[in-house]
């Protein structure tokens, strides 16, 4: 259902994230980042002495030990911190992040389609999706399927339908689209309903104003 914002992906990413906030998987981590900083110091040392750039003495050696050491002291001391080590706020700050709402932005258009009395119905919808994805080829997919989806419904039906029927009906026409262009949020808004007055329109569904009179309008 891409009305959801943010999407369910996102919500599920969230969750997935914040696993890692767990002490057992927290420790993990800064062990294997207090490894890896004594790795990468003790192959230093290493290379240093085997290019005979630096005399492995005493000093040299508890100097480089000491070095070593430096991510394992950090790495206990942010575990013991926490919630409020380093790590577990950024996990925290980016699974925040995949919660707050992507932003979207509307597209209007209007579609003419008929009843099954031959009476024209204008639809003017809003279809709300992040702006980056409202490109010439997805109007022209929108435009499409929704035209189509709501011919169907409409030409078995001779009463103006709700707003939410219209809506389940461009919803699934809109999913095709999304799941085409992966768009993470689409949904439709109806703005406006309603039938257009013209030889076919029956006195009881129009305001006075909107009466033409038999025989005076046109059809289209």
């Amino acid at each position: 259902m891409r009305r959801q914002n943010p999407p369910q992906a996102s919500l599920d990413q969230a969750l997935a994230l914040e696993k890692y906030l767990s002490p057992f998987a927290l420790g993990v981590v800064y062990a294997l980042c207090a490894v890896v900083g004594f790795a990468v110091v003790a192959l230093l040392f290493a290379v240093l002495v085997y290019s005979y750039i630096l005399n492995a003495t005493a000093t040299a050696t508890i100097f480089f030990s000491l070095v070593a050491s430096v991510p394992a002291v950090f790495a206990v001391l942010a575990f013991v911190g926490r919630p409020y080590d380093p790590l577990s706020r950024s996990i925290r700050r980016l699974a925040d992040s995949r919660r707050r709402p992507i932003s979207v932005k509307a597209d209007r258009s209007s579609f003419t389609v008929l009843l099954m009395t031959g009476e024209p119905l204008c639809v003017n919808l809003a279809f709300h999706f992040p702006a980056k994805y409202h490109l010439p080829e997805v109007r022209e997919r929108l435009n499409a399927f929704v035209r189509s989806a709501l011919e169907r419904e409409c030409c078995n039906r001779s009463d103006l339908p709700k707003d939410q029927e219209i809506n389940a009906v461009v919803d699934r026409a809109l999913d095709i689209v999304a799941a085409e262009f992966e768009i993470p949020v689409l949904y439709s808004e109806v703005r406006d309903m309603h039938k257009i007055r013209d030889a076919y329109s029956n006195r009881e569904d129009l305001t006075p104003s909107e009466y033409l009179g038999l025989g005076t309008g046109t059809l289209g």
